[in-house]
């Protein structure tokens, strides 16, 4: 048997897949588990101990061309945990034996063999738990509890490195920025934050891309000359040992949040009390995580960048988080 799950995403979006590839690993031990991803997020597949083959997929390739080349690979199961209409097809015509997908995409009506009667945007459920459970209805194997993925993230993900602070000075990196993907906590908050970490002798490790590092230049000044800033020094293997490397993250529900929590890294997340995008759905669920979020369910109009919710939350409860964290008994 070989499973290709195809998650053509970003990377908490691959992240929240890991832990479905480890429990059906522990189920069918001898099933070959391959994952179809972007070019951007193969280093987080290539980090899950559990998967047996990371597969690229190229942008800009035709359903023949796409379809060619997964005739290739000897695949029996293909799951669509990433619906996308040109792969859709392209696993058709590759004549893939079982291929499964959502019923809520109507391509899929016409291109899976299985359709699996669930939906995301309706479901409630985290995005983690949403997936396990699709790639187990697909191939109908027995379905976990929630507090069963709970208990067992960090070990079904399979996520190397393991967290191993490096010696010297504690380290806690933040990470403003989100590309877009998450409702984003004001910089001027990371600032206050920093100024905290400072104070009880933690270094604040300021990370993201090339491009976050023009968007943060405007606003060096407000964060305490001790912070060391890292923007686009590392590849995203590089930023995936950093993590490991530090002693905590703090981030909104973004890709390195996820890698934080997936690999059991202590961090802090942070989320509006907003449909789609708050904790419920893409919060961490380890251990060595805490979620800061305000209490009361928001519907006012507002941005990824400048949300009343967001900015309601203090630079002091983050850190009392991280303090709580950071305790020798976590």
């Amino acid at each position: 048997m070989h499973l290709m799950i195809s998650r053509v995403e970003g990377i908490g979006d691959v992240c929240l897949t890991l832990p479905a590839v480890g429990y059906i690993k522990q189920l069918l031990p001898d099933c070959k588990i391959s994952m179809l991803v972007s070019p951007y997020s193969q280093a987080v597949a290539r980090a899950c101990a559990w998967l047996d083959e990371v597969v690229v997929l190229q942008p800009g390739q035709s359903v023949d061309e796409i379809a060619t080349f997964l005739s290739g690979l000897d695949i029996s199961h293909f799951v669509h945990v990433t619906a996308n209409k040109t792969l859709s097809k392209a696993a058709k015509r590759a004549k893939i034996p079982n291929r499964s997908g959502l019923a809520g995409r109507y391509y899929h009506l016409f291109s899976c063999t299985q359709l699996v009667w669930m939906s995301r945007a309706k479901s409630g459920l985290h995005e983690a738990y949403f997936n396990l459970l699709l790639l187990v209805k697909s191939l109908k194997a027995a379905e976990p509890s929630f507090e069963e993925l709970k208990t067992h993230m960090v070990s079904w993900s399979g996520f190397r490195p393991a967290p191993k602070p490096s010696p010297g000075q504690m380290q806690v990196i933040l990470h403003p920025y989100s590309r877009g993907h998450g409702r984003e906590w004001p910089i001027h908050r990371y600032a206050e934050l920093a100024h905290l970490l400072v104070k009880q002798h933690i270094r604040p490790v300021i990370g993201g891309t090339q491009a976050d590092a023009q968007l943060f230049e405007s606003e060096k000044s407000l964060f305490p000359v001790e912070s060391q800033l890292v923007f686009g020094q590392d590849t995203l293997d590089g930023y995936i040992q950093r993590i490991a490397q530090a002693n905590a993250l703090v981030a909104s529900g973004t890709g390195p949040l996820h890698i934080a929590s997936v690999m059991g890294q202590h961090c802090v997340g942070l989320f509006p009390p907003r449909k789609v995008v708050h904790s419920k759905r893409w919060g961490c669920l380890t251990p060595a995580s805490r979620n800061l979020e305000l209490p009361d369910f928001c519907n006012r109009d507002c941005s990824n960048t400048e949300c009343a919710c967001m900015n309601a939350i203090s630079a002091n409860s983050v850190a009392d988080a991280l303090t709580d964290l950071l305790r020798p008994s976590h």
